[in-house]
């Protein structure tokens, strides 16, 4: 008797940039946070990232919107 069982499906693929240096650098909002010792990371489609630093939400200084992650 044979398995009904559809195969897995493959995971999609990774976004990629429309153009050269589009690229979210996460590492750099990461490192900033850690700089300006924010105690959260807000990332909205659309938005740029949002830092928590003494109870106040702060635009971080890299402008690029969420939607690039």
């Amino acid at each position: 008797m044979a398995s009904s069982v559809p195969p897995a499906a493959a995971p999609p693929a990774a976004p990629t940039p429309s153009t050269p240096g589009q690229m979210f650098n996460f590492k750099a909002v990461l490192q900033q946070l850690i700089q300006r010792n924010a105690s959260d990371l807000h990332l909205k489609v659309g938005r740029p990232p949002t830092l928590r630093l003494h109870g106040d939400l702060l635009p971080s200084i890299i402008r690029r919107s969420a939607r690039k992650i």
